[in-house]
This record gives C-alpha cells, structure tokens and sequence, in this order.
C-alpha cells in the first residue's frame, strides 16, 4: 500500500446527486496496530475550529496537527503515545458543516469507497447533520464541543436538536452513549448560559437529552496562561471521561476490537447511505453471515416435540439455551488474550431481540397456556446468560462449551431423533446421519468433525455429542468456493444400459483410481435412471457392478405372469389379467428384487455402512391421483424451495416414516401398465416419475440452488439419454387420416411425447448462451424404433450401439476433461489488497477429489498446462511440485489483479494449445470468494471458522497462526517458499 498523507475520515461529494466518501482512513488507521482483533480503541471527536486546533495540539503534542489539511467532513488520526498500547486511541475532528468535493475521485494511494445517498433529503445541511449523527457520531466515546468556535449557544443547541430528531441512538443502551464534554471560556460566553446548555442536555425528556449520556463543562483558564496549563483541565477531563466509557462499555459488552469497529462504521456508512431513516442495528450488522433468527423457529418446535425420555423442563431449557448461545457467540464474537477480553453485545439483548419470539412461539405451539410458555422461556433466557458468563470468563468457545455439556448429560439426549432438524445446534436442517441414527447438519460438521488428512473439505466424527460414543460418520462437502456438478439420467426402462455404457465408457477414460461418483456433486434420475443414481452414489458400487446388479434387476423385473400364448383369447385374458391387477407383471417379485439390492431397512435419509457421505442424491416419481411430481432425497436442502415449484420433497416428520431406499427405487419406476402403483405407509401411492420429468434436468437445476443457495450456475451439467429415434424436422401434415390421426391416436401420440427427454434438453438448450453451454453435455443414442421398456432381448445390441457411434468416444474424453478440470477450485489467501490503483489477488488453486490421481490423469493427456486469466498466463501446471510433500494437497499460489474485486473474472486452465476449461466456481468476482469464504466476517462465522482442512504450513504460510486448529498438524517441516508464477494485471 502506498503511503500517504490523507487524514479525512468522511468526504460528501456531489452537485445534485450527493455520494458519502469512506477515505479509507479509519481502515488504514486499523491495519498499522499489531493484532486489530484484540486492541479496544476508543475514538474521541473534537467539534469546532481554531479553538478546537489550539486544543488538539496540547492534548496531542506528539502529532503534527497542522500538518495535514483535508477536504473532508471530519479528519481522523492514532494518537501516537498509544498505538502501541491495548487501548489505542484514535481521535478526529470536524465542524457540522463542512466541505463539500464536486464529485468523486477515487484516491491513487489508498482504497476509497463511495456510498450514494438513496433517499430524499431537505438540503445540504441535512446531509451534513444525517452524516455526523448516524455515521460518525455512534461510534465516538467522548464528543467535545468548543463553544469559542460558534457564533452563538443557540447554534450548537440548533445542531443538536437536529441530531436529535433523527432518532440515531434507538439501537445503543443509553449507558454506553457519548459523554459531551462542552468547552468555553468566560471571555467569550456567559458562564450562566454555558451552563444552561448542559442543563438542558443533561435532561433525558429534552429534545436533545437522549443523545448522550451525560455531559461536563469545562471552562477554559485565562488566555494569558500557557498553551499547556490553559489545557490541563480540558485534557484531565476528557481522559477521564474516556476512562468511564472503557468501563461501561465493558461492563455492557460494547467492548469492540479495532476491527468490529471498522466493520460497524462501513456497515453503519452503507446502511445510512441507503437508508437513513431506519436506525442502523449493531446486532443485525454483526449477523450477516447468520441465519435469520426467525428461520430456527420450526427446527426449535422439531426439539421440543422430538421424542424424549422423560426429560425435565429445566434440562429441555439448558439444551436450547447451550445450541443458541454457539449461534450468538462464534469465537471472533468474543476473545480473551493478554492483551484484553471482550465479548461483544450484552445477552440479555441478544436473547430479547433474537431469540425470545422464537422461543415464545415454539413453547406456545407445545404447551397449553401462554404463561407456561413464557415461564419455560424465561428459563431459557436465565441458561442463556449463564452460558454466556462462561464464555466472558474464557472457559472456553460457545461449541466447546457445547460439546462439553451434551458430553456431561450422561446420554440424556440420545433418544432424540429428528431428520428435519440437526440436533447438535437446533437451528439448520441436516445433511449426514451418523451411524446411531442422529442427524447433523454442514455447519456442524465442519465445528465437531476432524478434517481427513489429505482431502478438502473432508470430515470425520468419530464419536457422537449425544451418544457420547458409538456414533460416526464421514462427510465430503463441496467447498464453498467451488462449483456444483450435476448428473441427470433419464428414465427408459430396459433402455438403462444406454446411460450405463456412457458412464462405463467415463470411467474408462479418468482410469480405475478416479471412481465417477467422486466427480459429481449431485445425481438425480427418473425410473431406471433413479435405481442407477441410487446404486451407484448412495452405495457407491463401482460402474461395472452397477451394469451387472441393473442388468440382474431389469430381467427379474420384465418376468412374464405366466407363459405367451398366441391364441386371440388367451392373449384377451392376458390383458385382462393386466388390468385387474393395475400391471402386466408381478409387483411383489419387484419388491422382492428391490429389497436383495437395497436392503430392506435402508432408509432414504440414514447412515450408510462403509461409504462416505457425499453426492446427493434425488429420484422422481409422481402422485397417482394428478401426476403431481415427488422427490425422493438422501439430503435435505440448505435453502428455501419456492412454494410454487411444482414439486415437493418427501421428508416426513417421523423418522418411522421415513421412506425405504427400496420404496423410493419401487416408487420411481411404478411404470403404467407394466407394474402397479407403488404404495408407501405415510406417504401415499407413487408412480414412475417419467409422466412429468422423464428427464428430470429441470428439477436438477432448480434442486442445486436449493441445496446450495449461493451457486448460480453449475460447473458441469451431464444429462443421460436412453435413447432416441432418428431426428426429423417438424412437420405439419396437410391432410388429416381418419385412423392415424384421430383423437385416441392424437392424445396417445401426445402423451408419449412427455416422456422424450431430447425435447426437454432442447429447450433448456434454447434458454443458454454460447458459452453456458461448453458446460452442458448430453449423451444419448440414436436408434431407428423406439423399443418397448420391458424389451430385455435388445440390452446387449444397446451397449454395442454406444459404443459404435462415431462420436461416442470424442464426446467421453470432452467430458471426462471437463469433470477433472472441475476438481480444481480457488481459495483467496486475504481479501483483495488495494495496490496503487488495483487490486492484489493471492489465492490457492486447490483440488477436491483425489489430487495425485487427477494430475496425473490431465498431465498424461497434455503436455502443457497453463493457469490463464484474460490478462494472460498466471503460471504452468506441475503435477509432481504441485503436490504439497507434507500434507499431499495439490497446492497451487496464484497472484493476479483486478480493477476492483466486483469485476467478474475467469481462471482457466488452458490444455495443450486451443482447449480451455474453467476452474470450478468461476466465472465470479473476487467480492463473491471473499463472501463465500467468510473472509470479511470480523465477527465470526456461523461455521466458528473453521478452515475445511488440517492446517498445513508448508503450502497455507498465510493461514492465520492465531487461528484454533483442533484437528493438529500433519508433518509440518520449514515454510517452503510460495511459487508465484506470474502477474496479471486486468
């Protein structure tokens, strides 16, 4: 960062349309303490002019006052006697009305933001006023006002009552409001007026009372005295009126480090800029990685009418209090150091503005009268703030704290079930169940689970909380900075082995040691897709076995009731048969065969026995009543589906009636007239999910955002075909045939056009641009008739056919390239550095799946990989040096720039001279890294921080040290030095 002499702290700018300016001052001011996480500064201002500047120089000797002049609303500066101390101080100055710039220019050298004002505003002074009071003023501990500096008392009071009547403290307890300390001498000012002035101030029911809390006269000694002893009073004054604020902010928890306080005044400038009418809250600001509190209220009526074993209320009451005190808590929200402790935002407020509804409206659901439910949540409350006693005192983080009491509760809790709401911190729904049948969700992973030694974003709990033993589960989450790769297989019956034959033909090309499911991050399929997508990701059989259990399943499925006859009559009695019994073949035999391959007590949404929790995984199917489409889940989604969707998710509220894996399988491919309807105990009848979404390609994308919220668009989209008749263009006929073109023909022809997944793919096609769709692919096999689903005589021709296309292999190698250039994802080291006019970029490219494995597969294909942006080549691709020898992580320092961290932006690898191929996640911005990795969360993360792996210091030098690592080290030998490979500026 270039130095320079700037010392505005706030800019108006403007003509018609006015922009607040943020210098960038305060931050730069944060950035030259050591540890900003742990110093306390306090921020003194000083109102006036020359008798203010006169002021400042003795109360400040060491800093040069004069030597800086600014076009700014206030100036702001460190007192140099105490930057190095616990409790810096910083201290700035300005009048109310102050300069006005024509319009913005952002600086050379430093980082500067504009903020334009989004609301009607009287005139000039009001932006002035607006400014002071909302964005300078709340976060100043002692304001001094040098009467000398005003014409009349009726002035400052006019000021004041402005301030006043914006309302700016509604959301700061009236202990920690500035202290006024009012300056004059009586050379200038009646002594009796003077006090008058802070008579009326010191009145709470004035206009102006409720804007500090409380006020001091100073009257200033004879201007025949020295500089220093005139000043000695005010400077005595002013310390100890600053020394009172340190004790009651930290006796009232607004005790905040250097950077929640440059987080608050960005927030609060932000906030004001767009709406100044509402008050900014200092809570809801702290909160912008969290859920909305409102959000919990279900998942606190799924614990308190989850089964229990006769739990008393005051142990119902800690739990609760315990699991949200880790939300309202996350470790940057409090710390303890040697240099000072502080935790951030009194409890008895927190719990009152973010929790007490919730509570309030969960016991009223589950007890009879409302002063129950307000007694139980006082209880809550009361546990609360104990909780948070313990934290203050430095007994350890909110989730250790946590852990530590469900592990002392003596089993307490193990029989609470619920798959609709993770037990360990009550507020999300779950994603993993572990082996004793409780649910937790990816946030909890990642606070409780030991990273896997080797992998990103990998976990493992080996013990349950609420078990206190037995219970375990393996969990690889997709990183946040990567993207979602997504696998549709349509649905066909026989035709199965199409779709099969493609992904035998995948696995061919990444080889053995890169098993397919390992590449996709979702698959969903309809009716013979949907049993591929459950054998081979929930069980995770590799792509061979897959063949051979689905060619094992389709031949006892299409098993004939009894033998074909020839005669008109027997075949009369054939379909007669059909039609009574709602099917041509023997349903139970299907079950049957359903429960040898699945199991018959797996569960859709439970723990599965040797495998890892990864893919999600989503099968179709369809109400018999208006072929209404179902969604059959290993996973619950992270966000909100809208209501109007047009699907819904089947995921009950008991766990007893949580479906089958064998029941979700029978329910997607409950063909019509070939196998009754699928009845599911709790659920309803079910039928093929092919009548709505044979290609069930729409759903996929619409389920990825509600599984992931923050990826827009996926990184790889491969949906498989079961086969097609020859393409023809459309064509309207001229006459009409009394036989082939009447209704029942018509409305027959038409309702087997619902099941032709190329038409869908088609359409989607039509809503992409040119270049969303390199990441579309669809692989689907031509054939010269349409055979019947129940066809087994033709599977093997099928296999054969696929294979025999011309362009099969061509079409496997383009995406099997794409899936392994998707495993690579970037991770930002720091935010974005402002660097003489851009912004620096120092980040990671990491792999997710099996690094040494994929490296070596894209280096025996190419001999020249390049890391690119549009600026150019930003270094090569080593598969032996890339690979960290310590922790075995591909690891790969890249440092770039861009004009700002909003421009959207592409890292690429280029393969071999012409083929290029996004990185995962991209194209985004840097701002969207920085927000996915929660690197600007100065007041925590609802994940408690956690990194996603083992801290390595050989390839992560830049992780932060002071970072808690509970996972330990792998072999951590001496730094080795970053490879940068090359500079981009864009």
């Amino acid at each position: 960062m270039a130095s320079c002499s700037h010392v505005a702290w706030l800019q108006l700018a403007g003509v018609k349309d006015f922009t607040f300016v943020d210098t960038g001052r305060m931050s730069r001011l944060i950035q030259e303490l050591t540890a900003p996480t742990e110093k306390t500064p306090m921020v003194l201002f000083f109102l006036g002019r020359k008798a203010k500047d006169a002021a400042l120089r003795e109360l400040f000797p060491n800093n040069n006052i004069n030597r800086c002049r600014s076009n700014g609303l206030a100036d702001i500066r460190t007192d140099t006697t105490t930057i190095d101390s616990k409790r810096p101080i910083l201290f700035a100055d300005g009048y109310p009305t102050g300069p006005i710039l024509p319009r913005y220019i952002p600086f050379p050298c430093h980082e500067s933001r504009s903020f334009p004002v989004q609301w009607p505003f009287h005139d000039v002074q009001n932006l002035f006023d607006v400014a002071f009071a909302k964005v300078l003023l709340p976060f100043c501990s002692v304001v001094t006002i040098f009467i000398d500096d005003f014409t009349t008392i009726d002035e400052i009071k006019k000021f004041l009552v402005r301030w006043a009547a914006l309302g700016i403290f509604e959301n700061l307890p009236i202990q920690v409001r500035p202290r006024l300390v009012i300056v004059g001498s009586s050379t200038k000012h009646d002594i009796v007026d003077m006090e008058n002035l802070c008579a009326t101030i010191h009145e709470q029911n004035a206009d102006i009372g409720t804007l500090f809390s409380d006020v001091v006269l100073v009257i200033l000694g004879s201007p025949d005295l020295s500089p220093l002893a005139r000043h000695r009073q005010l400077k005595e004054t002013v310390f100890a009126q600053m020394d009172i604020m340190k004790e009651l902010y930290w006796r009232h928890h607004w005790l905040f480090s250097a950077q929640h306080l440059r987080r608050f005044y960005l927030e609060a400038l932000q906030h004001t800029a767009t709406v100044a009418a509402e008050p900014f809250s200092f809570l809801a600001s702290a909160r912008t990685y969290h859920e909305p509190s409102y959000a919990s209220a279900r998942h606190v009526v799924n614990f308190l009418t989850a089964p229990k074993d006769s739990l008393r209320p005051r142990e119902t009451a800690e739990y609760l209090a315990s699991a949200l005190s880790m939300d309202a808590y996350p470790p940057k929200a409090h710390r303890k150091s040697e240099l000072t402790h502080f935790t951030v935002f009194d409890p008895t407020h927190v719990f009152r503005t973010l929790y007490r509804a919730t509570c309030l409206a969960a016991y009223g659901q589950v007890l009879d009268k409302e002063h129950s439910a307000r007694y139980h949540c006082q209880m809550v409350a009361k546990y609360f703030r104990s909780r948070f006693e313990q934290i203050r005192k430095g007994c350890g983080t909110s989730a250790e704290l946590h852990a530590i009491y469900l592990e002392s509760s003596e089993g307490n809790f193990m029989h609470l079930r619920s798959n609709n709401t993770c037990l360990y911190c009550l507020l999300r729904n779950p994603q993993y169940v572990l082996s004793c049948h409780h649910a937790i969700c990816d946030t909890c992973v990642k606070i409780y689970g030991r990273a896997v030694i080797g992998t990103e974003h990998e976990f493992t709990i080996s013990a349950c909380l609420l078990c206190r033993s037995w219970g375990s589960v393996t969990a690889r989450l997709k990183p946040p900075t990567a993207g979602v790769r997504i696998l549709s297989i349509d649905g066909g019956g026989t035709r199965g082995v199409v779709p099969l034959e493609y992904l035998r033909l995948v696995q061919g090309e990444v080889g053995n040691t890169i098993p397919v499911p390992d590449l996709i991050d979702f698959a969903i399929g309809t009716s013979s897709g949907g049993l591929i997508a459950l054998i081979l990701f929930l069980y995770r059989w590799d792509v061979d076995r897959c063949c051979e259990e689905f060619d094992r399943l389709v031949r006892k499925f299409f098993t004939k009731v009894g033998r074909k006859r020839q005669s008109l009559l027997v075949k009369f009695r054939d379909y007669l048969r059909c039609w009574l019994s709602d099917g041509c073949y023997d349903a139970t035999a299907l079950e049957t065969c359903l429960k040898e391959t699945f199991g018959d007590s797996q569960r859709m949404f439970d723990s599965f026995k040797f495998t890892s929790s990864g893919a999600k995984v989503a099968v179709t199917a369809t109400s018999i009543s208006d072929a209404s489409s179902f969604l059959f889940t290993n996973y619950n989604p992270s966000g909100t589906r809208n209501r109007d969707c047009g699907y819904k998710h089947v995921r009950p509220d008991n766990l007893e009636d949580e479906p089958f894996v064998w029941e979700a399988a029978r329910a997607t491919s409950a063909a019509p007239i070939f196998f009754r309807p699928a009845h599911i105990p709790a659920h309803g009848a079910f039928q093929d999910g092919g009548l709505k979404h044979n290609n069930p390609i729409n759903l996929a994308l619409t389920e990825m955002r509600a599984i992931w919220p923050t990826s827009s668009c996926p990184d790889v989209v491969l949906s498989l075909g079961t086969g097609m008749t020859e393409t023809q263009s459309p064509v309207a006929p001229h006459f009409r045939h009394v036989l082939n073109d009447g209704f029942i023909p018509r409305l027959y022809r038409s309702f087997m056009s619902s099941f032709d997944g190329e038409s869908v793919w088609r359409d989607l096609q039509n809503r992409l641009d040119e270049r969303a769709k390199r990441d579309y692919f669809r692989f689907n096999l031509e054939m010269k008739d349409t055979p019947l689903i129940d066809d087994t005589s033709r599977m093997t021709e099928f296999r054969q056919s696929v294979s025999a296309q011309p362009a099969t292999r061509e079409h496997c190698h383009d995406v099997t390239i794409a899936l392994l250039v998707s495993c690579f994802f970037f991770e930002l080291e720091t935010v974005p550095c402002f660097d003489k006019g851009a912004y620096r970029c120092e980040g990671t490219v990491r792999c997710r799946t099996a690094s040494e494995n994929v490296a070596r597969v894209l280096s025996g294909r190419y001999t020249r990989i390049e890391f690119i942006t549009d600026g150019g080549v930003l270094g090569t691709f080593d598969s032996y040096h890339d690979i960290c020898w310590a922790c075995r992580r591909y690891s790969k320092r890249l440092l770039f720039y861009v004009q700002h961290p909003s421009d959207v932006i592409s890292l690429e690898l280029r393969l071999g001279d012409h083929q290029r191929r996004r990185l995962s996640g991209f194209p985004q911005s840097m701002e969207w890294f920085v927000k996915q990795q929660g690197l600007d969360a100065d007041f925590g993360t609802p994940d408690h921080g956690s990194p996603g792996t083992l801290y390595c210091r050989v390839c992560e030098p830049a992780r932060s040290l002071l970072r808690k690592r509970k996972n330990g080290n792998p072999n951590l030998a001496q730094n080795k030095k970053a490879k940068t490979a090359g500079n981009s500026r864009q």
